[in-house]
């Protein structure tokens, strides 16, 4: 009996051994058939760069050839100004009692719906180490001492640049014309450019940056990398931006030279080709007339969004904004810090409309310092209308009141940092920072109002209560930040009984 226990016993020790073997050869073939795989798929995505740069040469080089010949001249239409209809001039004030008739603007009342563009994707954080730039050698006018590093400041950002000596090429405005640019192309296309190209997009992706946002950075850096050619500094822009993959163009007249933008909506204040379909906003301070070409570059088609699809992500320059205001007769008093790299950033952006406003992502930093402040006193109240009450409560009476025109000479339209950055706000700022309070805070549904001279929010509570505009089929009410005083529920009396303009907040 001891004798078969013993065997056993031993069979069973060589049995498990022999399996931990085979478990082990197992897991070694399939760790090399993974490292198979992906260096199959990482030959296949090199295949495909390879391919892609083979195309992107040959369409540079048909697109030389069509600049040499193919431009015409446009008439740029005028800039066109934001609305900036009659606003009350001082804050309304509610009178502490109203009749029990309340008002509801119907579907037949609404004019039309403006569905802002937005796109909301992950914050993504990438690694901003450094990429060697191999210089080549290439044809053309060169400055021998111009340097290979270059170092700025984007809004608080160390932008730290290695650049190809080789593309300091100078065109002097008087020597423009279809040859000469052409030629400023080509020169340009033929330089190892991959890496630094690679670089700007890792700073992009660092600080968050949109489309747009992007070209603010090509255009600071090419500010310092040609500081007294300002033709250079223009066509340079230019190349990198249809390197880029974008549809910009160029124009030219006898005076000056521009950089022509398409973008995904509409741009106030400045003026524009229209090219097809297409509109070219002038990055020029003056209209006119200018040449440029129809086609583009096949490599190049993409239009220049301007909605941010991720909060941006600029260096911290703090500063602090102290708020005071009563809710049921207790005093609150916050203070809430800002980025100043922001207010800058967003000062240089630009305007758009308010609709875009209403979407944009608040920044990381304001998240945080809003929630220290307001979150607390927030989570005392139990329900939706309670929560949504002291939030509008707080932007009535928190924030001075003055029209855009009064504090700034002109229409301007806030982010939700932005208020807290200047002294005064008028209907619409206010209505942007309520609608994201009420969403952050509270979790519903809003709706921008707009009526002629004001704006102001309605929110999705239920039971629905007071005063109320009708949205895809459910009564939304009404919560005006600007009416001081005024309860959930209670609006301007003529802006209710306008035509309006509603702006869905998703």
């Amino acid at each position: 009996m001891k004798l078969f226990i013993t065997v056993v016993l031993v069979l069973g020790f060589g049995l498990k051994g022999i399996q931990a073997q085979t478990l082990e050869e197992f897991r070694k073939a399939q760790q090399e058939e993974m490292r198979k795989m992906l260096k199959q798929q990482q030959k296949g995505v090199n295949d495909l760069s390879e391919s892609y740069e083979f195309y992107r040469i040959q369409e540079n080089k048909a697109f030389v050839t069509y600049l040499k010949k193919e431009w015409k001249a446009y008439k740029s239409f005028q800039a066109r100004e934001v609305e900036d209809e009659d606003k009350p001039v001082t804050v309304p004030i509610a009178k502490p009692k109203r009749k029990k008739r309340v008002l509801a603007i119907k579907r037949d009342k609404v004019n039309r719906i403006v569905v802002p563009i937005k796109t909301i994707q992950p914050k993504v954080k990438r690694d901003d180490s450094k990429i060697l730039i191999i210089p080549d050698k290439n044809k053309g006018e060169i400055d021998k001492d111009f340097g290979n590093n270059l170092a700025f400041l984007f809004y608080g950002t160390p932008i730290s640049l290695d650049v190809p000596s080789q593309w300091h090429y100078n065109v002097e405005q008087k020597d423009l014309n279809a040859q000469t640019i052409s030629d400023a192309f080509d020169y340009w296309s033929q330089i190892n450019d991959v890496a630094f190209v690679e670089r700007m997009k890792e700073y992009r992706h660092n600080l968050n940056l949109n489309d747009w946002g992007f070209y603010m950075l090509l255009s600071t850096c090419a500010e310092h990398f040609y500081p007294k050619n300002e033709t250079s500094r223009v066509l340079w822009t230019w190349y990198m931006m249809v390197y880029s993959g974008f549809d910009a163009r160029i124009g030219y007249s006898k005076e000056q030279v521009t950089l022509l933008l398409p973008t995904d909506m509409e741009v106030y204040r400045r003026s524009y080709l229209r090219i097809g379909e297409q509109r070219y906003y002038v990055m020029a301070s003056k209209g006119g007339e200018w040449f440029t070409y129809d086609k583009p570059n096949n490599a190049a088609k993409n239009v220049v969004r301007l909605e941010f699809d991720r909060p941006l992500d600029l260096p911290e320059s703090l500063a602090t904004r102290d708020v005071a205001f009563k809710y049921n007769k207790k005093p609150y008093n916050f203070t809430v810090s800002y980025n100043k790299n922001l207010i800058d950033f967003y000062n240089d952006y630009p305007v758009v409309a308010v609709s875009q406003h209403f979407v944009a992502p608040v920044s990381d930093q304001m998240v945080t310092s809003l929630d220290k402040n307001i979150k607390k006193e927030v989570d005392r109240f139990t329900t939706a209308k309670e929560k949504t009450a002291f939030l509008l409560q707080f932007v009535q009476n928190a924030f001075p009141y003055k029209r855009d025109v009064e504090q700034f000479g002109k229409e301007k339209y806030f982010y939700v940092e932005e208020m807290f950055a200047y002294p005064f706000s008028d209907c619409e700022d206010r209505s942007v920072l309520l609608s994201f309070l009420v969403d952050h805070y509270v979790g519903l549904d809003r709706v921008g109002v707009w009526s002629p001279g004001h704006m102001f929010v309605a929110v999705d509570l239920d039971p629905s209560i007071g005063d109320g505009v009708y949205y895809h089929q459910k009564r939304y009410t009404v919560c005006d930040p600007t009416y001081e005083g005024a309860g959930v529920g209670r609006g301007m009396p003529d802006a209710m009984k306008s035509k309006i303009t509603l702006i869905p907040c998703p």
